[in-house]
């Protein structure tokens, strides 16, 4: 099947530029070049999560449905991770780096782009102030032909203790150095974004403006509706060819072989409606209403099907606590990256 059409933004009603679309499996992907479409809306009706171009990184997350915590549809997204048990003892995420099309999610620099996600920590969530679960990561891909390694996510949304926070991190040279076991970057930015609570779901939109500059980056976030960071100015991003790639999920470098014991040894939540869309004004594209402790549906009888185990994830390295330095820019032009809208 291909037959090429004009896609209307559903922002500006305006024609964007030509689609073609590709059957994959029962699931449609629209590949296109135009700017400012959607990349990407994941509510997990499907039941799986391979088709909106997902694939797992570390432990396979589980799609459940009613009695579990379901924000909005049948399903939503689980991610366990236990320290004892499990094959990798600290990651069970989702990375957005891919799918069976070839069709690749990175992002690119001096663009807007916004995340929506929802959620649900249950009530047996116990604090833990030692060390980090991170639940969304924005990740850089290095300019292996240079030398460079795999470093530490330029943004980190995480809980600690009681509390949610995020962490970025700019580097405008052409090779980020290592001095022995440590990233060293020119820019840290470090944020509280209030108290946690359990038992209902939490709602967040992140608003980016991507840049390894000094001062050029931005972003604002939403938590359940009410803006909360206003135009916050520290860089977001390194100086690569390839633009980074998002991951969902629990990833808690405490808990990698060889570390202290923490004050737990197993985490739960939930994630539904993932949003991410580029261009000006796309809040309402990826915000979601789960924040208002909403209840699941009622269950349905029809099995979850098991989403099947694909490709290894990408090397990855511990986040470190932020210590701010800060230094000058130097650019370098990022890769074009191809945009898909995933219809369900």
């Amino acid at each position: 099947m291909r037959f090429p059409f004009t896609h209307i933004d559903n922002h500006s009603r305006k024609p964007l530029g030509t689609v073609v679309p590709v059957l994959l499996g029962s699931v449609i992907i629209f590949l296109s070049t135009v700017a400012h479409a959607s990349l990407v809306k994941s509510g997990f009706e499907t039941g799986e999560f391979e088709s909106y171009g997902w694939r797992k990184s570390g432990n396979i997350p589980k799609i459940v449905r009613a009695p579990e915590p379901v924000c909005r549809g049948r399903f939503a997204i689980k991610f366990p991770l236990n320290r004892n048990n499990d094959k990798v003892s600290y990651r069970t995420e989702l990375a957005l780096a891919g799918n069976e099309a070839g069709v690749l999610k990175n992002l690119k620099y001096d663009e807007d782009y916004w995340l929506g996600m929802s959620i649900f920590l249950p009530l047996g969530w116990k604090p833990d102030e030692k060390s980090i679960d991170i639940m969304a990561q924005l990740h850089g891909v290095p300019d292996l032909d240079q030398g460079e390694v795999y470093r530490n996510p330029m943004f980190n949304f995480y809980v600690r203790g009681n509390e949610w926070f995020f962490i970025t991190k700019r580097d405008s040279r052409a090779v980020t150095a290592r001095s022995q076991a440590d990233m060293k970057y020119e820019e840290y930015g470090f944020q509280s974004l209030g108290k946690i609570e359990t038992g209902k779901w939490t709602s967040f939109v992140f608003h980016f403006r991507l840049s390894y500059r000094e001062g050029e980056g931005r972003i604002d976030v939403w938590k359940n509706g009410k803006k909360i960071i206003d135009n916050y100015k520290k860089g977001v991003g390194f100086n690569d060819k390839t633009g980074p790639y998002w991951k969902i999920g629990n990833y808690k470098p405490a808990w990698k072989p060889g570390h202290e014991p923490t004050a737990v040894t197993h985490r739960v939540h939930y994630v539904d409606e993932v949003a991410i869309a580029m261009g000006a004004n796309r809040y309402n594209d990826v915000a979601s209403s789960c924040g208002k402790g909403s209840a699941p549906p009622p269950p349905k009888a029809d099995p979850v099907p098991s989403p099947p185990q694909p490709a290894p994830d990408p090397a990855d390295e511990p986040v470190p606590p932020p210590e701010p330095p800060s230094e000058p820019n130097v650019r370098k032009p990022a890769t074009p990256v191809i945009k898909s809208i995933l219809l369900k």
